[in-house]
């Protein structure tokens, strides 16, 4: 078996697609209010893999949460949030095929419950519109 270490999105990764989500809305880029914010926010699936063990999914909800959480951009972080944790599974093997539109509403319903039930409804909703598309 072969093992391949875990992609992880980097500091300009996020800025990057949250630049992206806004330009495709016509909305000029949102400044990065504070880069320490979302740097924290990127490392916390790699810290919950480390002490517990979670796999790559629910280290995307995790990522998804703490950006919304944190509020790194002036604007967009709720869908940076969505879109980075999707891009942490997709680097990882795995594609959503579900609707975006409803996992937009799911995150924005999940942004007003405490952190780890945030994650845990998120994971839970999400899992049946994944698949692997790639062997870890």
């Amino acid at each position: 078996m072969t093992f391949r270490e875990t992609d992880y999105l980097s500091l300009d990764d996020a800025i990057g697609i949250h630049d992206l989500i806004l330009e495709s809305m016509g909305d000029l880029p949102a400044a990065l209010r504070d880069e320490g914010l979302l740097d924290s926010a990127l490392s916390r699936p790699k810290h919950a893999a480390h002490y517990t063990g979670v796999d790559i999914i629910t280290q995307g909800c995790i990522l998804t949460v703490a950006i919304a959480e944190n509020q790194p951009f002036v604007e967009g972080n709720k869908r940076t949030g969505m879109v980075c944790g999707l891009t942490l599974m997709e680097r990882n093997g795995w594609t959503f095929i579900g609707d975006d539109e409803l996992l937009a509403v799911l995150l924005v319903e999940a942004a007003g419950k405490p952190q780890e039930q945030a994650i845990s409804t998120i994971d839970e909703w999400i899992r049946p519109y994944l698949i692997l598309i790639l062997a870890a």
